[in-house]
């Protein structure tokens, strides 16, 4: 949390009633983006003391003052890779690469590790209030302590950054994402041809909307999860009734509409700012811009959708004695070698991260090893009570035996033991 304003008695105020415009930026990870706040580009996660005095704050569109009530409207989109995502989520891809390449951390993930795998279909549902582009006021001016550094730029940026918030665009929304679990590539595709013309910008909520009709298709066609991300507000307690009910579409868009419709300004979240140079105000130039390249994001996205590979590849291999308990010990060696050959795919694509960030070479995605090819999982179709490395067992009179090839289900075993406890 940036500190507060200190606003003092000077004599000599360099002011900006122009100021250079520097950059615009989307949603980033590390929230030191405010109005009047400093930035420093190459690196967006350090926060900086506010040194911008700023007698008043202006909304740039009279449709969209404070006092006005936004309309809520809905969108939806189909997601198939991270890209995706962060087209949805407004964000900025470039700031989460900054961020990871520099903290070596992934600023921000679906909570459904499978939600873009192979074998899962999935999209948004989008309820949106704008609230339009908020500015300074007119004759904002630095404060009384950055303004006698202003000849010092070393002390100057180190102080404030090198930029400054000079607009932010609010708003209130929230995004459901549904996942359709454990399909076969022919239903993942029917679901993609139906889901293109339906899940394409604003949606209709008519009775007999297309929208409603593929939701209907899709909650059918396997076991759906519904993840609730609130932008804005404080907390996602009012939207609890949307858990649990991801077929149930009344009740998600009632819900989802209710919750921003309790939001205001203040309670909205700053989506995308743009920000102003220092040098408006004579600081001299400082020579930082931030490293906008399409191959960064490239990158970027790379690395978030392996990443979600690789951690369902460990929930897997961490599960053999339950969830994945189904696996042949065949199965799972295969599984445990995919997990360590991604494991290093993961530091090839940041080490190229951080070279491409620090000295703009090495800007591409490695390629992916050969035998680098994930074939998911799924539980066979039958009763068991429990499954040992492979094998089925159930209650019964009757033994079947592996060896003697009387029963199987694809690489998996079926045993029929007597009725005893095991």
């Amino acid at each position: 949390m940036l500190s507060p304003r200190a606003i003092a008695a000077i004599t000599l105020i360099a002011t900006s009633t122009c100021p250079a415009m520097a950059e615009n930026y989307s949603s980033n990870p590390a929230g030191t983006l405010e109005l009047g706040a400093g930035v420093n580009p190459s690196d967006l996660t350090v926060g900086y003391i506010p040194c911008i005095v700023d007698p008043s704050q202006e909304w740039l569109s009279a449709s969209n003052h404070a006092v006005a009530v936004p309309k809520t409207e809905f969108s939806s989109q189909i997601l198939t890779d991270y890209e995706d995502v962060y087209k949805a989520f407004d964000l900025d891809a470039s700031l989460s690469a900054s961020y990871l390449f520099t903290s070596g951390k992934a600023d921000f993930h679906l909570a459904d590790s499978s939600a873009l795998h192979s074998d899962s279909f999935s999209w948004t549902l989008k309820a949106r209030s704008d609230y339009g582009w908020k500015e300074l006021g007119r004759g904002y001016h630095l404060d009384s302590t950055s303004n006698e550094l202003i000849n010092r730029p070393h002390d100057f940026y180190k102080r404030c950054g090198t930029e400054y918030v000079q607009k932010e665009h609010r708003v209130a929304e929230v995004i459901a994402v549904f996942t359709v679990h454990h399909l076969s590539s022919s239903q993942r595709n029917e679901l993609s041809g139906s889901g293109s013309g339906a899940l394409s910008g604003p949606v209709s909520l008519s009775a007999d909307s297309s929208f409603r009709n593929f939701f209907s298709k899709a909650s059918g066609s396997g076991a759906t999860t519904i993840s609730i991300y609130a932008i804005g507000g404080h907390g996602i307690k009012e939207l609890s009734p949307i858990v649990g009910k991801p077929d149930d579409l009344d009740t998600v868009l009632s819900t989802m509409k209710a919750y921003v419709d309790t939001l205001n300004v203040d309670s909205a979240a700053a989506v995308d700012w743009t920000t102003g140079h220092f040098e408006s105000f004579g600081a001299a130039p400082s020579g930082i811009s931030f490293p906008r390249r399409p191959e960064l994001a490239e990158l970027y996205y790379a690395y978030v959708d392996y990443q979600q590979q690789y951690q369902r590849l460990g929930q897997i291999v961490r599960g053999s004695g339950g969830d994945y308990a189904y696996l042949s010990p065949s199965q799972l060696d295969n599984y445990n070698s995919q997990y360590s050959k991604l494991d290093e795919y993961l530091k090839d694509i940041k080490k190229n991260g951080v070279a491409c960030l620090d000295h703009n070479r090495n800007c591409h995605i490695p390629a992916l090893p050969a035998d680098l090819r994930i074939s998911w999982p799924s539980e066979p179709l039958i009763n068991c009570t429990r499954w040992v490395k492979g094998v089925c067992y159930w209650y019964g009179s009757d033994i079947w035996c592996p060896s003697t090839g009387s029963k199987s289900l694809g690489n998996s075993q079926i045993q029929r033991v007597p009725s005893v406890r095991i």
